[in-house]
């Protein structure tokens, strides 16, 4: 899948004028976390077409009125930009330019098949330094490059801060509700207002379909904890490699983009939570829960299920 600018516009009327009170499912409205039933353009993170056959793509699992607006008198917020108000962030980018090529042609790794490779190679419980080796092997066959060179060098198996990161929202507040899904969502927020880079965030809730087309159930969470944020470095730095940060615009130009972004953050993402809830003692997760349905993914596209965690640890989903 490519990415493109700026596509899905939104009108203020539209957005909702709490995002962070949004899941309260006591003020919940009746519109909020509604989906796009058929996406009418290409997602950013999305490795299919906008509308292929049996394939629904919600835009994100969080909390907004997602209606395209066809009324030109009003002024549009991208997508991109409310999906950060929704997680407290502003001026993010989430769609960047399309990659395209000196013949005009646009570049981009076979991304549906690396879903599948991600998918595959998280039934193989390797530990995640590997699982990442041989997915940036796979990427760096098809798409030859300098830059992965960079994108080996990152510290993926110290995962010592992302485990106390999962620990935390846990342990500190835990959901008053009965959860049946948690959703580990990836998105694009900018620290310091200015720059994007990749994050991954936790939440809960009260549904799960084990449906591997379908993240509705993550939509508008039951459960939104304050210390959901893990503030990656490894997935900063994978988008700053990407998009080759700070070097000079024509360098820029010939960066690796969503070729690099795309399968390394989900690959990352999906390979870390399954490891780290193998980490982690079972029912301080679980909480009242029987089992909960874990899903990582991009809030703009893809995603993967990583399994049902249950009192004796993570297992496939039946």
């Amino acid at each position: 899948m490519f990415r493109h600018s700026d596509l899905l516009l939104i009108t203020p009327s539209d957005y909702h004028p709490d995002p962070i009170a949004c899941p309260d499912r006591r003020a919940k409205v009746a519109e909020l976390g509604e989906v796009t039933e058929w996406p009418i353009v290409l997602v950013s993170k999305t490795s299919v077409g906008a509308s292929p056959p049996r394939v629904r793509i919600p835009p994100s699992p969080l909390c907004f009125r997602n209606r395209l607006s066809t009324n030109p008198s009003k002024a549009p917020i991208a997508l991109s930009e409310l999906i950060c108000r929704c997680h407290g962030y502003s001026g993010c980018v989430l769609f960047g330019e399309t990659q395209v090529s000196a013949g005009g042609r646009l570049l981009a790794l076979d991304l549906g098949q690396l879903h599948g490779w991600i998918v595959a190679e998280l039934t193989r419980k390797r530990p995640v330094a590997e699982s990442m080796a041989a997915l940036i092997d796979q990427c760096e066959t098809a798409h030859p490059h300098s830059d992965w060179a960079k994108l080996r060098e990152l510290p993926y198996a110290d995962l010592s801060s992302l485990l106390e990161w999962v620990r935390e929202p846990f342990r500190d507040e835990p959901s008053a509700s009965l959860l049946k899904g948690l959703w580990f969502g990836l998105f694009n927020p900018c620290p310091d207002g200015r720059t994007p880079v990749v994050d991954i965030y936790v939440c809960g809730s009260k549904q799960f379909d084990p449906d591997p087309f379908d993240n509705s159930w993550a939509v508008g969470p039951d459960w939104w904890p304050d210390s959901r944020y893990a503030n990656s470095a490894v997935l900063a730095d994978i988008y700053r490699i990407a998009y080759r940060y700070g070097a000079e615009q024509t360098e820029q130009k010939d960066c690796l983009g969503n070729d690099a972004e795309y399968p390394l953050v989900l690959g990352y993402g999906a390979f870390a939570v399954r490891e780290l809830l193998g980490r982690i003692e079972p029912s301080k997760l679980l909480g009242r829960s029987d089992s909960l349905g874990v899903a990582v993914g991009f809030d703009s596209g893809d995603f993967v299920l990583v399994g049902q965690l249950v009192r004796n640890g993570l297992v496939p989903l039946a």
